[in-house]
């Protein structure tokens, strides 16, 4: 007979197709959550150049999209105000860890052998989907350009 015969060839089609929809379709948390987030920029007073590294450039009040997986410096600029500069940092997220775990596992971990849990896991992990900015709302008071910057503590 042929591939379908008692030797049991289409079990093994059936689990070639299976493992194939697990890596076309793996990575539930960066179906979900995506790979970059939104981080809100206020201004005191409003109206500010704000420049990423990247070249995304907005003005205040605004929200820019960035990457999860990468920290990224923020430079804000203003007419007659010092330059204002901010760091965002990408930090791993519990919830990105557990949604894409707990999803993945719903989608495809439980009927593929664990396979398709461990392939969405690492898809996730390198889409950056289990880490999250902080903050994810930058408030930055400009300073006159002639005044010193007061004292952090």
């Amino acid at each position: 007979m042929g591939a379908i015969g008692p030797g049991g060839g289409w079990r093994a089609a059936a689990r070639g197709a299976l493992a194939a929809l697990a890596l076309a379709c793996a990575g539930c948390m960066t179906m979900i959550a995506g790979e970059e987030a939104e981080v809100q920029v206020l201004t005191a007073p409003p109206g500010a150049k704000v420049t990423t590294a990247h070249g995304q450039t907005i003005s205040t009040p605004g929200v820019l999209r960035l990457r999860r997986d990468r920290n990224h410096v923020i430079q804000i600029s203003h007419t007659g105000f010092r330059v204002a500069v901010v760091r965002v940092r990408s930090r791993h997220d519990p919830y990105g860890w557990a949604g894409s775990i707990g999803f993945n596992f719903l989608a495809w971990g439980w009927w593929s052998g664990g396979i398709g849990l461990v392939i969405g896991v690492v898809v996730d992990v390198v889409h950056g989907s289990v880490r999250e900015l902080e903050p994810d709302t930058v408030f930055v008071p400009l300073i006159p350009a002639g005044e010193e910057a007061p004292l952090e503590r």
